[in-house]
């Protein structure tokens, strides 16, 4: 009785990509992809790295079995997480801007009942469209309007200039997580 081989989706610009346990490694299929930041695809390519675990597309996925899923936070909002079944999803790894982030109440709120691990994320202005300039400046302007501090200075220059968190450590907890299942 060998148990269920444990998949890793991530959400690629509103793609939904899985990295999946399998006897021979395809050829990994993320280096064409135009993605908004880069950070899941990342941390998801890292994670395979770690855990052996090979990156396609969903579409070519197997259906069945656990997942652990990567997605980035919008608002309140994780993005792709509609497109999971939930009732699969044995953690949750949300990848967002500030320094500490609740990921286990956020994975709650987005209707997931496991495990959150935080990974922090980056922003490269290059591949934002105008909406997501647009959102991003109010929300400079609001916080420039409140004060910047200690607390909020980071956030705001990555915010307008630029930058990335990215930091392969934070990914050890949910490694030693997936090698346990």
């Amino acid at each position: 009785n060998r148990p269920e081989p444990l998949h890793i989706l991530s959400v690629v610009e509103n793609k939904t990509f899985r990295l999946a346990r399998l006897r021979r490694k395809p050829k990994a299929t993320t280096d064409h992809l135009n993605e908004k930041t880069g950070t899941c695809r990342r941390y998801a390519e890292e994670l395979s790295q770690r855990t052996g675990y090979p990156c396609y597309p969903v579409k070519k996925a197997p259906s069945e079995g656990p997942v652990v899923f990567i997605g980035w936070l919008r608002g309140k909002f994780l993005v792709g997480s509609n497109k999971v079944d939930s009732s699969r999803v044995r953690a949750v790894c949300v990848v967002g801007l500030t320094p500490n982030m609740n990921a286990n109440k956020i994975a709650s709120d987005n209707g997931f009942k496991v495990p959150g691990y935080y990974l922090r994320g980056g922003i490269d202005r290059s591949k934002l469209n105008i909406m997501d300039k647009l959102v991003i400046a109010v929300v400079c302007a609001l916080m420039k309007l409140k004060g910047l501090n200690d607390n909020n200075r980071e956030l705001f220059e990555v915010s307008m200039n630029g930058g990335s968190f990215y930091d392969s450590s934070s990914l050890d907890q949910i490694e030693r997580f997936i090698k346990k299942k």
